[in-house]
């Protein structure tokens, strides 16, 4: 069963470099030396929430992998937003290292997706009111 487990990681990690650079958007308002960007081609509406791919760089690694010890440069997210409710959770979720290697790779089932409130004024609420205005339009 671990084994399966390795394999099915491998094949996110794969699956999301094939998946990469489709159509960026930066997102503003990050900190200096923080990189936000959505993937405007990933927006999939699903029934009242949204989820996209978003993903973050830190030009100067400030956070390390308590594991690996590995200094985290890159986080891909797939996030989930309710339009409604604005609120935020996420279904998968990498961290990968300056040399660009797989730390970390969380899945969760829509039962073990844990929403929680998006504070006005944030990246997060620039990210709902994106991703729910392009679900809108695509209908």
């Amino acid at each position: 069963m671990r084994d399966i487990l390795r394999v099915l990681a491998v094949l996110a990690a794969t699956a999301w470099v094939a998946h990469a650079g489709e159509n960026w958007i930066q997102v503003p308002g990050a900190k200096r030396g923080i990189h936000f960007e959505v993937d405007a081609e990933s927006v999939i509406a699903r029934g009242g929430r949204v989820e996209f791919w978003e993903r973050v760089e830190y030009e100067k690694p400030s956070i390390k992998d308590e594991a690996s010890l590995r200094w985290i440069k890159v986080k891909k997210v797939l996030r989930v937003m309710d339009c409604k409710a604005r609120t935020q959770g996420f279904r998968e979720a990498m961290a990968f290292s300056t040399d660009a290697r797989l730390i970390e790779h969380v899945m969760l089932g829509g039962a073990g997706i844990t929403m929680t409130p998006i504070p006005p004024g944030t990246i997060a609420a620039w990210q709902l009111d994106w991703a729910c205005e392009i679900a809108k339009t695509a209908r």
